[in-house]
């Protein structure tokens, strides 16, 4: 659901696009079909000025989040969402339990790898964020999950509303 919603939230600002361009017969003047999403340049001289404020305000949203998650997803990167996560204390004791267990399985001592297994997966708490993956960290910052649903979805919702209201108008 997490990648089918970033690419949703992707295109959608290119399907505008598209109906704006052919709406307007545009598609020649932006360059073709590569040219029709309403980030693209070449497509920004022929928005109404409303529009074109508002996508100019999303452009650092579109270029520092969504486009490199989009682009990542379709180069089938999914995104990555960790399976739980640990304080630094709890850290300390999931690594000693690992080390435990391993020495009990090797020993043998199946009763005590089970507790000390059941108190391993006790340890931590649902992760609330997603990423590319561990080794993009410098790239790109873990993103809050629901927080981040909420916030595309209303701004989907918002830029809805805006080019509904001036998509037939043109600059």
């Amino acid at each position: 659901m997490l990648q089918a919603l970033c690419m949703n939230v992707a295109g959608i600002f290119d399907n505008w696009g598209w109906a704006f361009a052919l709406r307007h017969g545009l598609l020649d003047l932006i360059g073709g079909p590569h040219g029709a999403s309403l980030f693209k340049q070449r497509i920004r001289k022929f928005l109404p000025e409303p529009l074109l404020r508002q996508v100019e305000a999303m452009d650092d949203w579109h270029t520092n989040y969504l486009k490199g998650y989009r682009d990542s997803l379709a180069h089938q990167i999914p995104l990555y969402i960790p399976p739980f996560t640990v304080t630094k204390d709890e850290e300390v004791r999931y690594r000693e339990l690992e080390s435990e267990r391993q020495q009990l399985l090797f020993a043998g001592e199946f009763d005590r790898y089970e507790s000390a297994t059941q108190e391993l997966e006790a340890i931590g708490s649902a992760c609330t964020v997603f990423m590319h993956s561990l080794q993009f960290e410098g790239v790109y910052r873990p993103v809050h999950l629901h927080l981040q649903i909420l916030s595309d979805c209303a701004t989907v919702v918002e830029c809805g509303g805006l080019f509904l209201s001036h998509w037939q108008e043109r600059a």
